[in-house]
């Protein structure tokens, strides 16, 4: 009886234990967060300035075709204002007002004046986080006096550029341009007209 009463007060003190010092239940960590990757709009209205240096020339001349002078190369200020739409998979697209004014006179001929540029663009490219890389075409207006003969010319411009936000309202870039225009007074005149040109700007 004795070794009964005691082997069933060590089971009870057995349970005891194992119940009070027992290995407490495991719990799963949550999963780490990763937050998401920022999304850069790139849609809306923007505007700016831009400042950029002119060079390029005549290429056709149908008084005298041997005389095909290169433009002096100068500054050239500007601004713009345009809308871009951003589809879901990051197509960038929209259209522009650009003006880029110069008074850029002709190497040999210092009363031979080219001045200004108006342009509507239309544009399309790709964002890539804080990038914006396009391509644009449109049409081009500007003004050639030879000394009291005015050429009013136009025609396309085209180019390539890359903007970057460098806050959530400011961006800047750089912007390769050309201008492929033509005028005519008397005779007939084709002109390439190029611009590299930085760009600070703001959205809306």
């Amino acid at each position: 009886m004795r070794n009964l009463l005691l082997a069933a007060t060590l089971t009870v003190a057995s349970a005891t234990t194992a119940i009070a010092g027992g290995v407490a239940p495991t719990t799963t960590p949550p999963p780490a967060v990763t937050p998401a990757a920022p999304v850069y709009n790139w849609g809306g209205f923007y505007a700016g300035l831009s400042y950029g240096e002119v060079s390029g020339g005549i290429t056709r001349n149908s008084a005298v075709p041997t005389q095909l002078p290169d433009l002096v190369g100068t500054g050239a200020g500007g601004g713009f204002v345009g809308y871009n739409w951003q589809t879901a998979n990051n197509l960038v697209f929209g259209g522009e007002l650009n003006i880029t004014s110069f008074d850029t006179p002709y190497v040999g001929f210092p009363i031979s004046i080219q001045s200004d540029s108006t342009e509507l663009r239309g544009r399309v490219g790709m964002a890539l986080n804080r990038a914006l890389f396009y391509g644009f075409v449109g049409y081009a207006e500007t003004e050639l006096s030879n000394g009291g003969t005015i050429f009013e010319m136009d025609g396309v411009v085209y180019g390539l550029g890359v903007d970057v936000m460098i806050t959530e309202r400011f961006f800047g870039g750089i912007e390769v341009a050309r201008r492929d225009v033509s005028g005519a007074n008397g005779f007939e005149l084709d002109v390439e007209i190029d611009t590299v040109a930085l760009r600070l700007g703001v959205r809306f």
